[in-house]
């Protein structure tokens, strides 16, 4: 085979490569922005250093996505602190509140994830203003921003709160 013949080749997997890179990402961020948003257009992934997605000691922000018209924003967190192992969530901000979150992955038991990961527990978060530090409670909220976990689901509820205080982090620090 000549050179020029093991170049085209080359070349042709270098483009083929980046065409499938591309076609990924953009598939990710429709994967992960369709889970809280019923548009996922207009949505872009935004530049964050990664001292910003690791600022927070309990979870890791992935990767943030900005709706480059309305303003809101997506973030794709994880939290190594499930019950077993790392628990994904996707949490769509509008002026620094939670309008939606939702479960991308996690490792957690049946039992677990049917009570913490469904609705009627995560809309709890919703309309939280996250310029304040989300707190535990283990009954009946006593401020705006306190979250009640799970009984019997603790380790996997904190988890979710970690993703949560991981954005909160991030927006009180930008």
């Amino acid at each position: 085979m000549s050179k020029i013949n093991r170049r085209l080749i080359t070349y042709a997997i270098i483009i083929v490569s980046l065409f499938m890179l591309c076609s990924c990402s953009n598939s990710n961020l429709e994967n992960i922005v369709s889970k809280v948003d019923s548009d996922s257009s207009g949505y872009k992934s935004i530049d964050v250093t990664t001292k910003e997605k690791t600022a927070f000691a309990d979870a890791s922000i992935i990767v943030i996505y900005e709706n480059t018209t309305s303003g809101k924003q997506v973030f794709d967190v994880v939290s190594k602190n499930g019950r077993n192992g790392n628990v994904e969530m996707a949490i769509l901000i509008e002026n620094n509140m939670v309008i939606n979150i939702a479960v991308i992955s996690h490792q957690e038991s049946e039992d677990h994830a049917d009570r913490v990961f469904k609705d009627s527990y995560l809309n709890q978060y919703k309309n939280i203003d996250l310029t304040k530090k989300l707190l535990v409670s283990g009954g009946v909220p006593s401020s705006d921003n306190d979250i009640v976990v799970v009984s019997g689901a603790t380790i996997t509820s904190n988890a979710v709160l970690d993703c949560v205080n991981a954005v909160a982090f991030y927006l009180q620090n930008k």
